[in-house]
């Protein structure tokens, strides 16, 4: 798996590549607690290039909905391929969590929200 931080004046990106799973899931739940404690108007977190996810990557997204709620910071998950579609679908947590098709809308929306 592959992440790349982008830290921006106000929200920060989170670009995921490859299998989000029980090896690789504990370096994407560290990259947000890190991005959490920075990212003053939010974390956006892009899935377009994961190719599997498992119940622990799965623990990971749920996770990150906490973390950032306890901050006060919103979470947008964007660009989900189609394996994490499908399994957040058979999971029931379509709903539940912060899901978005469009990257750059919600990243202007959080730069508005918060005066950038």
């Amino acid at each position: 798996m592959e992440i790349r931080v982008e830290r921006g004046e106000q929200a920060g990106v989170i670009r995921v590549s490859g299998d989000v799973d029980l090896y690789h899931s504990h370096r994407l739940k560290d990259a947000l607690t890190e991005l959490a404690g920075e990212a003053s108007s939010g974390i956006v977190l892009d899935l377009g290039g994961a190719t599997y996810i498992d119940s622990s990557g799965v623990g990971v997204l749920i996770y990150a909905k906490s973390l950032c709620g306890k901050n006060g910071i919103p979470l947008r998950i964007v660009n989900l391929s189609d394996p994490v579609r499908k399994v957040l679908e058979l999971t029931k947590l379509m709903s539940y969590l912060p899901l978005s098709d469009s990257e750059a809308g919600e990243i202007r929306e959080l730069d508005d929200q918060n005066g950038a």
